[in-house]
């Protein structure tokens, strides 16, 4: 799979909830999404981005932009 860079359209693809259902990247065609990485749990940059990201969310939400 090649690298993406911003604004490359994603791959399809599926994945698990944390309610455990599933939900795929193709549900979301036409519509604004985010979709949020991290390199790895519970290192200081991580944790510190993970936090902006979180206080950021409302706004994303407001501008209805889905948050995957």
């Amino acid at each position: 799979m090649k690298n993406l860079t911003i604004n490359d359209d994603a791959p399809d693809f599926n994945m698990i909830t944390t309610s455990n259902s599933i939900i795929n990247l193709g549900h979301y065609e036409g519509k604004n999404l985010v979709l949020y990485f991290y390199p790895k749990d519970n290192t200081p940059g991580c944790t510190i981005e993970a936090q902006k990201f979180n206080e950021r969310q409302f706004r994303m939400r407001e501008s209805r932009k889905s948050i995957m």
